[in-house]
């Protein structure tokens, strides 16, 4: 969301409410989108690799792609929880407080990124470049492991500068809170 002056009015508020709604539920249906398709994509892989695997390396590296699909289901249901309880809260009459609980609970989320996307991936992410490696297939291995750290650091960086911004939206509404 774009850094605008505080909504002050009921109204603002109100909208300021359904925009942030907007941007979280467009957010989700991507990652809804791209997760869920990586996720049948690494299912499919890692049995097919079960299936016809012939050495200790390709089963590491089968068994790090159902590792790493299970690792996607974890971070795509944590999301999922997340969105549907936004959706079960009663409504609060207060509309700069239910604002401010809608920018913390955001923030929360950013903020730990790690324990519920990153970290849970993590697993998968190891088995498969440790079973390349195990493989013979050091340089591939490199390369993946090389991408899979700076795509870590890019989203992990991209959810920080987002709770920040969350954490700014915050102080503006409510000055003496965090």
């Amino acid at each position: 969301m774009s850094m605008e002056p505080a909504p002050t009015t009921p109204g603002d508020l109100t909208r300021h409410i359904a925009r942030l709604d907007e941007c979280a539920g467009r957010r989700n249906r991507i990652e809804y989108l791209v997760g869920g398709g990586a996720m049948v994509l690494l299912l499919a892989t890692g049995a097919v690799g079960l299936a016809s695997s012939q050495d200790t390396p390709a089963m590491i590296t089968a068994i790090g792609s159902l590792i790493l699909a299970g690792g996607l289901a974890v971070a795509l249901s944590r999301l999922n929880r997340h969105a549907a309880a936004e959706h079960r809260r009663p409504p609060v009459t207060d509309a700069k407080r239910a604002l401010i609980g809608r920018l913390r609970r955001e923030r929360d989320l950013l903020r730990s990124v790690w324990s519920w996307y990153i970290g849970p991936m993590l697993p998968g992410f190891v088995l498969i470049w440790g079973g390349l490696i195990a493989g013979g297939s050091v340089g591939a291995a490199l390369v993946g492991s090389l991408i899979t750290i700076v795509a870590i650091a890019w989203i992990a960086n991209a959810n920080r500068r987002a709770a920040a911004g969350f954490d700014r939206q915050i102080r503006e509404l409510a000055p003496s809170s965090r």
